[in-house]
């Protein structure tokens, strides 16, 4: 009965042995599963930061060439605005020449039925 005390101590040390082996075991584990969703984390964190810094790069670009197309739209309003102001003077223009044109076919009537008129008498006359 000697040995039985010695052989439940023995028992017992190898149980909690096991015990701390398996308890050594599942901290490996954890440890491990730690290390690599440290190193995932360090990743997006990385992709996060460049996904950033390319978001504000293009934000600047957009804002860049919103103002680029705005100084376009102005200049296009101002070449717009130029050619109806020539536009309108062009108009006035020929609307002025239409009438010196048709003034100049009145007299030019008037001549030849003058002329035509002269010419009648004449002939009426000889």
């Amino acid at each position: 009965m000697v040995n039985r005390p010695s052989r439940d101590w023995r028992k017992r040390s190898h149980r909690l042995q096991e015990s701390r082996d398996e308890f050594k075991a599942r901290n490996r584990n954890k440890a491990e599963k730690i290390k690599t969703l440290e190193g995932k984390a360090l990743d997006l964190e990385r992709s996060r930061s460049e996904w950033k810094q390319k978001c504000e790069e293009k934000t600047r670009e957009i804002k860049r060439l919103a103002d680029e197309v705005a100084a376009k739209d102005e200049l296009i309003e101002a070449e717009r605005k130029s050619r109806q102001q020539e536009t309108e003077a062009h108009s006035e223009e020929l609307e002025q020449l239409k009438k010196k044109w048709q003034m100049l076919q009145q007299r030019s009537l008037e001549k030849k039925t003058t002329k035509s008129l002269a010419d009648t008498i004449r002939q009426f006359l000889s």
